[in-house]
């Protein structure tokens, strides 16, 4: 990471940039871009309620580790809060907490533009986003940041009819933000309003089973980070009805990046 930019961070977030860069092998690359903050979402988005996101990380991946890129996007300063990071270098400590996960506990990542045929893109993007943040919001605490994430928003639910409630493109998203709903929020309002509509969906049971299946897969202290996002990702597709042969997904390895299918 550039020099200028890394003496800015407080202290445990300069060890964090060290960590992955040392486990990269490669600097992280850190550019002002204030476009991303105007872009719209899509309309199909499965965060559509959210405001665009002001951080972006992007991994470009070559062929050998030293040939991958890791660039760190931010719209307006580095130390600016946003919805639900509230706290100076929150949301840059989120981005860069998503770069640990990839390089140096080798989680792997779902592709959201490599999907089967029928699967649209939103639906993958949001099943690695949201899996992603169950995890890595919870971590904040542990690089200084007192105040938990909160980034749920009662609205989510205003925008899908019940009546759909049995398609793939209806229960992806839906349970993915119940998920959501029950790690990263303690407002006890937006909870009961998620459990009322999943309810009348009749898809409540599913939710609780995926629930009890996650859990451990979600834990902050679990053995093997890799192993338990493929597990995860296995029972949400399965739960979501999501064809398992659909998912592509890229982790790293010794020699470089590997791409392949979750079976």
């Amino acid at each position: 990471m550039q020099s200028q930019i890394k003496q800015r961070l407080p202290g445990t977030l300069q060890g964090l940039v060290d960590e992955i860069e040392t486990a990269a092998g490669v600097e992280i690359e850190v550019t002002h871009a204030p476009e991303i903050a105007k872009a719209p979402l899509p309309a199909d988005s499965l965060v559509g309620t959210l405001a665009p996101a002001l951080f972006c990380a992007v991994t470009h991946i070559g062929p050998t580790l030293a040939d991958t890129r890791f660039t760190i996007k931010y719209a307006r300063d580095l130390a600016a809060t946003i919805r639900g990071y509230c706290e100076p270098y929150m949301a840059f400590c989120h981005e860069l907490l998503h770069l640990r996960r990839y390089v140096v506990l080798r989680v792997p990542s779902v592709m959201d533009r490599m999907s089967a045929p029928g699967i649209p893109e939103v639906v993958m993007h949001g099943l690695e986003d949201i899996l992603e943040h169950l995890v890595i919001d919870r971590q904040l605490k542990d690089y200084g940041f007192l105040v938990p994430a909160e980034d749920c928003d009662r609205r989510f639910w205003n925008q899908f009819s019940a009546n759909a409630a049995h398609t793939m493109h209806f229960k992806a998203p839906v349970l993915l933000e119940w998920l959501r709903t029950r790690y990263l929020s303690s407002n006890i309002g937006i909870q009961k309003r998620a459990d009322q509509f999943v309810e009348k969906c009749g898809l409540l049971g599913c939710a609780w089973r995926l629930l009890d299946e996650a859990r451990p897969l979600l834990d902050l202290a679990h053995p093997d980070p890799a192993d338990a996002k493929l597990r995860l990702v296995w029972h949400f597709c399965k739960a979501s009805e999501i064809p398992l042969q659909a998912v592509a997904i890229i982790s790293r390895r010794d020699d470089g990046y590997y791409q392949g299918r979750l079976v």
